[in-house]
């Protein structure tokens, strides 16, 4: 849902940025008419699907729950097709930035020209809750069955409502993109004002900067000001989410002996308020100081303390191996070699002749562009990840094993008791196991499929058959090799990306 969230923004940005000319005397009402229309179009299909699901549920009590995720995940990117077709085929844009008066205002220019995926998007998540309330329901039995909690601390009702269900998406997947973006929009407006103020008291031989010598100055000042936003935002996000302090226990001091073993630093861990319906947890912040690893209630009422652990492992893990830094490089990289073939594909002179031609097919043309160069992205984006998963799973048996768990009874017998042990060296099988029943856990409380694959994370369950095929030494040392290779080819890349800003300036 993240992703497809940044790919619309992605739409409407480019989609601003490009919009045509409109004539002077002609009203935009046309293409407001016609992004209505579609809107609600898409609105009303989900509705309709989601209550033919809830009738299903209520007729035979049961759901094929892979199935219907699929579905839901293609008609989510249905929604982003669509959008891409009232932004850059109805031109949509336009209509806000006349009617609103909205050309050239820093922020709510962008934002304006995004609201009919923000329509879409409520419609899908407010016709996703029924479905969502009956298979909490149906899972009850299973909860009883395996002695978890029926209602989740603080709740007087098993499942949540739709104001809570709603805020939590609102949260955890929009709010988690679009504030640091609305900074980032923030900062660039402010930056690029800052570039034309003082760009010529820099020059003194001459009044005003060259065109190359403003936009090598403009994107050396952007980078800085984005890697600042990302730098501090976690403690925005902080709030956001919803957090307060883990309280003090016998389980905060072990997971501040974990962050000790492992070398690395965390500034406070957060105990996630989902009200007791989501079992997860996250890291946020590449810089120390500033980063936060958060621990949601659901996943504390549900799971042992030695898995808890091997959970706060792997978030580790992405500390320890430095995956946020690695993901900051690589967007980066991906959205500036995007452009430049963006750029290369737009000046071929195929291209050209055709738009010389046909004007009208300018902002298609345009936007097939970008969602070809989008998903050709997000593909990298997601096979990199996985791998960066898997990684942080092996640190999170690798810290279930450096904590020495003998006495677990998650751990067979024979399984080790804590002796030296380094993160260059696989996990035990025990300790796997511990860390895999810790996964398992977690998709069945979330009502997940275990074999149900996700573009970052691919499925629970092969993530861990994966996990205890590298308990071998031979295993280990292959995907380690597998894991330097592609942190030096995002090294190279972004570079490359940066001599380029600097050659070009």
């Amino acid at each position: 849902m993240q992703m497809l969230i940044l790919a619309s923004i992605a739409v409407a940005l480019i989609g601003s940025a490009m919009a045509p000319d409109w004539p002077t005397g002609r009203s935009p009402l046309a293409p407001g008419l016609y992004t209505l229309a579609t809107t609600l179009a898409a609105a009303v299909l989900l509705v309709a699907f989601n209550r033919l699901v809830v009738r299903r549920i209520d007729r035979t009590g049961q759901l094929d729950r892979r199935r219907y995720r699929r579905r839901m995940n293609s008609l989510g990117w249905s929604m982003l097709v669509l959008f891409a077709v009232q932004v850059f085929a109805f031109h949509w844009p336009v209509v806000p930035a006349r009617a609103l008066h909205l050309e050239g205002v820093p922020v709510l220019a962008e934002l304006s020209a995004w609201l009919p995926f923000a329509a879409m998007l409520f419609a899908f998540w407010t016709a996703a809750y029924p479905v969502d309330a009956r298979l909490r329901l149906l899972d009850l039995r299973r909860r009883i069955e395996a002695s978890l909690p029926v209602y989740p601390a603080g709740a007087d009702r098993p499942v949540w409502s739709l104001g809570q269900f709603l805020e939590f998406q609102v949260r955890f997947h929009l709010l988690l993109i679009l504030l640091p973006v609305i900074a980032l929009l923030a900062v660039k407006s402010l930056v690029t004002c800052g570039v034309d103020w003082i760009g010529p008291r820099l020059v003194e031989t001459r009044r005003d900067l060259t065109d190359a010598e403003r936009e090598g100055l403009l994107s050396v000042l952007l980078l800085a000001s984005a890697l600042g936003v990302l730098v501090l935002c976690p403690p925005m996000m902080t709030r956001v989410f919803s957090t307060r302090p883990l309280p003090p226990g016998r389980l905060l001091d072990n997971l501040h002996a974990a962050i000790a073993r492992l070398g690395t630093r965390v500034r406070r861990i957060l105990l996630w308020d989902t009200h007791g319906m989501v079992s997860n947890a996250a890291v946020m912040g590449p810089w120390g100081r500033l980063r936060y690893v958060m621990l949601s209630d659901g996943l504390l009422e549900t799971l042992a303390d030695e898995q808890i652990e091997g959970v706060f492992g792997h978030e580790l893990g992405h500390v320890v191996h430095h995956h946020i830094i690695y993901y900051i490089l690589l967007i980066l990289s991906l959205t500036g070699w995007g452009s430049l073939l963006y750029y290369f594909a737009a000046t071929l002179p195929a291209v050209r002749g055709v738009v010389r031609q046909h004007d009208w097919l300018r902002m298609p043309i345009a936007g097939a562009l970008t969602v070809l160069l989008t998903t050709g992205g997000a593909i990298a984006f997601g096979w990199i990840s996985r791998r960066f998963e898997w990684q942080a799973d092996l640190t999170g048996a690798q810290s279930i094993e450096l904590g020495g768990l003998a006495d677990s009874a998650f751990l067979p017998a024979g399984a080790p008791t804590g002796e030296p042990f380094s993160v260059d060296q696989p996990p035990s099988a025990g300790a796997a196991e511990v860390y895999v029943s810790a996964l398992f856990r977690i998709a069945d409380v979330n009502g997940l499929d275990r074999e149900q694959k996700t573009w970052r994370h691919g499925s629970i369950a092969d993530r861990g058959r994966r996990l205890q095929r590298l308990c071998d030494p031979a295993q280990f040392r292959r995907f380690n090799a597998t894991i330097r290779a592609i942190k030096w080819t995002i090294l190279v890349a972004a570079l490359g990306m940066l001599a380029m800003t600097v050659l070009s300036w």
